[in-house]
């Protein structure tokens, strides 16, 4: 077959994902996806000869497909890409504004940090177990996470005993991703975009692929994150596993 054109490949598109496993999910686009990678495998099972004459040659070979493999890789964090990172379900998270009056606390060594149940707090009054006010000088509060520590210097609160404590709540909304608590993702995935050499658009479309988190998380570096997903691309039936079909 004759060369038709001697063009290189370096892609840039727009990637949208569909949870397979969601009723009436639509896509949405993942964001900056850093790599999509596609890889072919097989599997060769050769008989060899074990003669005198023809000892190390093949004498029977079997190529076997294996399946695609897949890996994807993002730097966009966003609620729904964050979750799929931390292999997790994601919800909405409220809290209202209100006031909390005399919740108690058992404060069992001086020292240590105490959760009082809420986060974002503010206005806190401390009671000691004789309903006596403990000066604000005493304890610390971390009004972020919502938690409380006698300092031990003081003596108005004895280690073991309960105190009250007041305070109010700021309303916040967000959400919230409980990790860890999906086995793998089951997605479809449209990729629209551009061979830069030859500035022709391509279309990649993998009707189904199932994947898993592969990276870590390190919330604490210094560089830009990025998650990654690896797994296998699913046959539907008849249809290829997955296709690309390019336009001028």
């Amino acid at each position: 077959m004759a060369r038709q054109e001697d063009n290189g490949l370096i892609f840039v598109g727009q990637t949208f994902i569909r949870n397979r496993n969601i009723a009436d999910s639509g896509f949405v686009d993942v964001g900056n996806v850093t790599s999509l990678a596609l890889k072919s495998e097989s599997e060769t099972k050769t008989r060899v000869s074990k003669q005198r004459t023809s000892v190390g040659q093949a004498l029977d070979s079997v190529v076997t497909p294996q399946p695609t493999t897949v890996t994807l890789k993002s730097d966009t964090f966003d609620r729904q890409n964050l979750a799929l990172a931390l292999m997790g379900q994601d919800s909405v998270f409220t809290q209202a504004a209100e006031t909390i009056a005399d919740q108690l606390v058992t404060i069992g060594k001086k020292g240590q940090w105490y959760s009082l149940g809420k986060t974002a707090i503010e206005d806190v009054t401390v009671k000691n177990s004789a309903d006596a006010n403990v000066d604000e000088t005493a304890y610390q509060i971390n009004a972020d996470l919502g938690m409380i520590m006698i300092l031990e210097a003081s003596s108005t609160v004895a280690e073991g005993s309960a105190i009250k404590v007041s305070f109010k709540t700021q309303d916040k909304q967000g959400f919230k991703i409980d990790a860890g608590t999906v086995a793998s993702w089951d997605l479809e995935v449209r990729v629209v975009g551009e061979n830069r050499v030859t500035g022709k658009t391509g279309i990649l479309h993998i009707p189904h692929m199932s994947v898993g988190a592969d990276s870590e998380i390190d919330w604490f570096s210094d560089e830009f994150a990025e998650s990654s997903f690896s797994g296998n691309v699913i046959k539907s039936g008849s249809n290829a596993p997955y296709s690309f079909t390019e336009t001028n």
